[in-house]
């Protein structure tokens, strides 16, 4: 069993698959597709509000309709109800004895339409299958020759059981899906391929969309075109305005999207670069100027027109990488942020806990608040830039090199006030983060800087070089006298160490707390070094490639790693052994070890999202040992509504709940350690309020004697019921009587003997008080005590020995103890006093100095874990 286990997907919004939208009430539902998922967020506040389960297939096409999402799934289609799965429309939902099995199994639908009912799926084998999802019975299917190639169709408004289809040939035709025959088709022929069709907010006119970049307006009940535009490429959406001004938008592969003016049959505006991609959906809401647009660049937008020119402008936004990020790190002490870099030019922080707070650090300088505290270098630049975290802006800060070359690597010290970068030709540069000041050059490497670091207290910074060599530079720093850092002055740097590693140094990370770098090599070996002494403390082997990225937990006692080998390794610091060891999908670029234990971050090739693994070390029992190559294990992603291994209802899986049931016996009281102290599960007040009864009593005492309710002298007694009945009170019935004395066992004219009583004596003769235990559970604290006053003093105090005893088997089992505890504490409250005087109690007294005895050597058990916890929270409290 590993240590890490897939959780979740962050940083998905949408894939190039249309989104849909749906109203109920006064509220508007957008729902994305992501590959093995989908989304629904609330359109209103953009907010995530469910997310699908993964299905076995990528998800094609989606639909919504009332309460239900219908997903493609390859040549099925499933039906969730609020992100549940309740059924599946598959092709042997139909009888066709025309088609063999075969080719009732080779298609894939890639469009969904909703009319009633009736639920089409446009499938690539040139077929409109058709299914009733009430019944959810195959309803029809039509077929289409091949000189007539389905690209898209709609239901035309007020044309009762007709559709409208368009064909890669160009060409449109009217079908009526209730007499399945083809009812018309269009004397006008496009010379592009259709590729979209909207219908417009007036009646029988419809927007066709062609692959040259045409738009017609076109009168279907006329067969006649109205008016025509050009955008350039592909159009890709068309949607219309439905307030008060005529406009149409359309969008294009390139990621523009352009406004028309109907009314002057003019272009009126273009959104240039709105998504950086393929624009895959436009839809306009109903009776707003909003228009939502939805990228292949993993983004959704709202644009709202309420400049005074008529200019859209962006309202509200949900995003992601639209290229796999390379490089990610926790920020913050409790690694509820992720940051995230790739080569989309983007840096984006993802929440852990909120998937709301998502953003982008804005390109944009806005409102200063302290100074930058990100430092950033970037491809093929010269130049580094500051960033800051609380404004979530681009800083006003541009460090250049010295040497005008490419930089290479970054860092800003502990402190916060000085960055460093480093050059492609070796070069070091220092400034200062809040001033841009430059301040400091450091040379000694021949070759491109590969990663730099500070340590701890800000003395040292660590380079390393593809020269194979590690500097340790130390620099002065200069306080003034209310410790404000304000003026700098750093003397000239020299070189105190130089460790030669023989292989040109890759990558390198430092744990500023401990003082460990870990430095990776092109030989494939990880070496641990110890920057106190300058020696070389462990070196891991094991990886078949080049190192991609590595981070220590927060402890220090792990290294994880990844590599071009496509591992994920884990390394046990004190031991110097590998200890675990996965394999994901795709090659992991990036590692990222949140501070406080809890989830691994990784990133991965061909993927734009960040996925987090649960170290399952943090709530199971698990065995750290050394593994081998032998025992790595292969995950597949997580995904983005979490964890796989429940079903759609939330339960277990078959195989995870035998695994959960055989870790739950490991807990069962039978094979819990034997020395174990336990304390019972019963309510606290039960077994408390023993200890302040007579307070309780005394507090709930009635101020005044209760009076009893003046009866009129002319009404019988009744007794209150939905019948009223006299009462008579004369004679009590022979059951009554035996209930009345069922309570009491008399023995002799001299003694009572009572249930508690009778147990007693009964488990002290078999020797085995468990049955007399468990029955003083079931007393309350009234009963208890009554019982305690009512202990016979008889035989020399023979019932307050058996008593004694009694407790003292249930210590020795270490079991309830606190409830030992209060059941002694009323015994010696109520008898102490006549075990001191009465000579008789000397056995009773005895037996009292046994129980203490046992009651040390718990009560030392116990104080021990108590103990040992307190030290842990201050331990932990001081970490914090």
């Amino acid at each position: 069993m590993g240590i890490f286990t897939p959780f979740r997907a962050l940083g998905y919004i949408t894939i190039d698959v249309p989104f849909s939208i749906s109203k109920r009430g006064t509220s508007h539902f957008l729902t994305t597709c992501i590959d093995h998922s989908f989304q629904i967020y609330d359109l209103d506040k953009m907010s995530l509000l469910f997310v699908g389960p993964k299905t076995e297939l990528s998800i094609t096409a989606i639909a919504s309709h009332n309460d239900f999402t219908f997903a493609a799934c390859g040549n099925s289609i499933i039906a969730f109800k609020r992100a549940k799965e309740e059924f599946t429309l598959r092709q042997n939902n139909y009888n066709d004895d025309k088609m063999d099995l075969d080719s009732r199994h080779s298609f894939s639908i890639y469009e969904l339409k909703i009319l009633g009912d009736l639920i089409l799926a446009v499938c690539d084998d040139n077929v409109i299958r058709i299914w009733n999802h009430i019944t959810r019975e195959f309803h029809n299917q039509i077929l289409f020759g091949s000189t007539f190639q389905v690209t898209t169709v709609i239901h035309p408004s007020t044309y009762l059981n007709k559709i409208l289809v368009a064909s890669q040939e160009g060409k449109m035709q009217l079908w009526n899906i209730n007499s399945m025959r083809c009812i018309y088709e269009f004397e006008k022929s496009f010379s592009s391929p259709i590729t979209y069709i909207c219908q417009s907010p007036v009646l029988d006119i419809v927007a066709i969309g062609t692959l040259n970049g045409k738009i017609a307006i076109h009168n279907i009940k006329l067969d006649k075109e109205l008016m025509s535009f050009s955008q350039e490429g592909k159009v890709t959406a068309i949607s219309f305005r439905s307030d008060e001004h005529q406009h149409m938008c359309s969008a294009n592969m390139n990621g523009d999207v352009a406004i028309w003016d109907l009314d002057s049959k003019t272009l009126f505006h273009v959104i240039k670069g709105a998504h950086d991609g393929l624009i895959m959906s436009a839809q306009f809401i109903n009776g707003q100027p909003l228009l939502v647009t939805g990228g292949g660049d993993n983004a959704v937008k709202q644009w709202i027109f309420d400049a005074i020119d008529g200019i859209p402008r962006i309202l509200k936004f949900r995003s992601g990488h639209h290229s796999p990020p390379t490089f990610i790190r926790h920020y913050g002490n409790e690694g509820h942020n992720i940051l995230s870099s790739g080569s989309d030019h983007s840096l984006r922080v993802f929440s852990v806990i909120r998937d709301s707070q998502n953003v982008e650090l804005s390109q944009a300088c806005t409102k200063e608040k302290d100074w930058d505290n990100i430092l950033t270098c970037h491809a093929h630049d010269s130049e580094a830039r500051t960033w800051n975290f609380s404004r979530k802006s681009i800083g006003k800060h541009k460090f250049k090199a010295s040497d005008n070359s490419n930089l290479k690597a970054v860092a800003v010290s502990v402190c916060g006030n000085f960055g460093f970068i480093g050059s492609s030709k070796g070069v070091i540069d220092m400034y200062n983060m809040q001033s841009g000041i430059y301040k400091k050059k450091f040379v000694g490497h021949n070759k491109s800087i590969t990663a730099l670091f500070t340590d701890n207290i800000s003395r040292r910074l660590f380079s390393s070089s593809l020269d194979g060599n590690l500097y340790v530079t130390i620099y002065m720093i200069f306080f003034n006298s209310i410790c404000y850092l304000q003026i700098w002055d750093v003397d000239s740097g020299k070189v105190v160490e130089k460790m030669d590693l023989n292989s040109p140094i890759s990558l390198m990370q430092l744990h500023s707390e401990s003082g460990l770098l870990a430095v990776s090599t092109d030989d494939f070996c990880v070496r641990i070094i110890d920057t106190e002494t300058i020696r070389i403390v462990r070196e891991f082997w094991g990886h078949r490639n080049r190192v991609l990225d590595m981070c220590f937990s927060d402890d220090s006692r792990w290294l994880i790693s990844t590599s071009l080998d496509g591992t994920i390794r884990t390394w046990d610091l004190p031991s110097g052994n590998l200890i675990d060891c996965f394999k994901a999908e795709r090659v992991c670029t990036s590692v990222s070890f949140s501070p406080n234990g809890d989830f691994l971050a990784t990133s991965h090739v061909d993927h734009v999202g960040i996925y987090l693994w649960a170290n399952k070390t943090q709530y199971s029992n698990i065995s750290i040992k050394p593994v081998d190559d032998s025992e790595i294990f292969d995950y597949k992603l997580p995904s983005v509504g979490g964890v796989d291994d429940f079903d759609n209802d939330g339960s277990l899986s078959e195989k995870e709940e035998e695994l959960s049931f055989e870790h739950l016996k490991l807990h069962n009281e039978e094979d819990m350690v034997e020395e174990m102290i336990r304390l019972s599960n019963i309510p606290k007040s039960k077994w408390q309020n023993l200890l302040n009864l007579e307070i309780i009593k005394k507090r709930n005492k009635p101020k005044e004697v209760p009076k009893a309710p003046a009866l009129a002298p002319f009404f019988l007694p009744t007794i209150a019921g939905p019948t009223p009945k006299f009462f008579d009170n004369s004679v009590d019935t022979a059951e009554e009587k035996t209930n009345k004395s069922s309570k009491i066992v008399k023995i002799n004219d001299m003694e009572v003997v009572t249930e508690f009583t009778r147990l007693l004596r009964d488990c002290g003769q078999n020797n085995d008080f468990s049955p007399f235990f468990a029955f003083l559970k079931t007393l309350t604290p009234s009963e208890f005590d009554f019982e305690m006053q009512q202990l016979s003093e008889n035989n020399e105090f023979c019932d307050f020995i058996l008593f004694i005893e009694s407790l003292k088997a249930q210590l020795i089992t270490f079991k309830d103890f606190e409830l030992v505890e209060a059941y002694m504490a009323v015994f010696l409250k109520i008898h102490a006093e006549t075990l001191i005087k009465d000579p008789l109690a000397v056995k009773c007294v005895q037996s009292l100095n046994d129980f203490l005895n046992e009651h040390l050597e718990s009560w030392k058990k116990l104080e021990s874990l108590m103990q040992n916890g307190i030290c842990l929270v201050d331990f932990v409290r001081y970490k914090i």
